[in-house]
């Protein structure tokens, strides 16, 4: 029979675990801190702001294409005197004159084009560097994810390596005091607990480290509860150091910067050659004027005109200016040469660790699955009665310690392949599938 205290009861349970129950936490994706990084770093807005610059640039330059439209006048009294006026005698007259003036550049000795191709290689310059700071934010923002998700797991298996070596210090005392060890038993046991509570130290510190890094880089957030995993997406992933070094050739920012630089300094020679050129301008002028130098009256005249300017400096200075020019450009060429020595060995040191890792992380997988035979047969023999605890407990700290270095070789070479994405220049928002519109 239900009655009314049943309902009440049963309406407190209810209520009760509404309250009480364990709210499911959302887990926070790599993806997602490095769309919020990206939006707002500053150093990008920074390098976003130089790119907007650049475009204006581009635009200042074609400008130059385009006719010039030109106002000029004057306006006021003037007073002449002239031999057929009396001795004293002044005549006063308001003149006026306007000139409008419409000048279109025909030639100005491929000034213009070197303008607009210079701008041009500044903008892609910005673009390029824009590109770095994003690819170095990246990095930084996947290498702190990761040691966040490494220390994490770490955590829970120092305090494992804690609790068992604690056991086997406990097991020692007790066989001491019951006469079956010795003190020497003891020290051993306890040698290991001092090792195991300074990993523990140890392991703090780094997550206090990481904790700083994460939360000075992601704008304040605190190392997330929930973690997503990572992996290497596969447009990331090269098999040999010759296709990493293709690649890198091809996207490497640093690289592309130092072509563009190369192209900056050819435009301004291309600029200082033009002075051995003549400028040549089409003019379409009006000009009015009233009371014109003392004549009463007024005057329009029209008139298109084809102009042609042309200076020849009697020292060596457009010649000057030129091979001031191409030293430039060999210096950028040079500049050019050591960044590609720079990144080739970047890319080749970056590959050796990523392939080293590899192996090591195969290698740690295999060590943790012979550690993990060894415990389920050490428990055998224990249930069998043929082994004490105290080998159960080895075997348990030896799997502790191949879980510890199977898992930070794990995510070293996760990071290792990162690090040689951004070695070749391919570490992007587009091949993570990440948009920062």
């Amino acid at each position: 029979m239900v009655t009314k205290k049943t309902i009440k009861n049963n309406i407190s349970v209810l209520l009760a675990l509404l309250v009480f129950a364990p709210l499911s936490v959302q887990a926070v994706s790599i993806e997602d801190e490095l769309k919020t990084m990206l939006k707002g770093h500053p150093k990008l807005k920074s390098a976003q702001s130089f790119g907007q610059s650049a475009a204006w640039d581009i635009e200042r330059a074609t400008d130059n294409y385009f006719p010039v439209f030109s106002i000029n006048g004057e306006s006021g009294p003037d007073k002449y005197t002239s031999d057929t006026t009396t001795f004293g005698q002044e005549r006063k007259l308001d003149h006026t004159k306007v000139t409008y003036e419409l000048r279109q550049n025909l030639f100005r000795g491929f000034r213009d084009e070197a303008a607009v191709s210079a701008s041009r290689a500044e903008k892609k310059i910005a673009d390029f560097l824009e590109d770095k700071i994003t690819q170095d934010l990246i990095l930084q923002g996947v290498s702190v994810y990761i040691d966040g998700l490494r220390v994490k797991q770490l955590d829970e298996i120092i305090d494992k390596k804690v609790g068992v070596a604690n056991q086997l210090l406990g097991i020692r005392k007790r066989a001491k005091d019951s006469g079956a060890g010795t003190d020497v038993d003891v020290l051993e046991a306890s040698l290991a607990m001092q090792k195991a509570y300074d990993e523990r130290l140890v392991s703090e510190a780094e997550r206090r480290a990481v904790e700083i890094r994460y939360a000075q880089l992601f704008n304040g957030n605190s190392l997330p509860e929930v973690m997503e995993s990572v992996s290497l997406p596969a447009a990331l992933q090269h098999k040999t150091v010759e296709q990493a070094l293709q690649v890198a050739l091809k996207n490497n920012p640093e690289l592309a910067v130092a072509r563009m630089r190369m192209e900056v300094a050819r435009n301004e020679k291309k600029n200082s050659a033009g002075d051995y050129y003549p400028t040549l301008d089409l003019v379409g002028r009006r000009d009015y004027d009233r009371n014109l130098e003392g004549s009463e009256g007024k005057s329009l005249q029209k008139s298109v005109l084809l102009e042609m300017s042309w200076s020849f400096n009697l020292a060596n200075q457009t010649g000057a200016a030129v091979s001031s020019a191409a030293e430039k450009i060999s210096a950028a060429q040079f500049e050019y040469d050591s960044i590609l020595k720079d990144v080739e060995q970047s890319v080749r040191l970056a590959h050796e660790r990523y392939k080293n890792l590899s192996d090591r992380k195969a290698l740690a997988n295999q060590t943790l699955e012979i550690a993990s035979n060894v415990l389920d047969s050490r428990n055998a023999q224990r249930k069998a009665g043929k082994v004490d605890q105290t080998l159960v407990i080895g075997a348990q700290a030896r799997l502790l310690s191949a879980k510890h270095a199977a898992i930070t070789t794990r995510f070293e070479t996760l990071k290792s392949g990162f690090e040689l994405a951004f070695a070749t220049g391919v570490l992007t928002p587009a091949k993570l599938g990440i948009s920062i519109k």
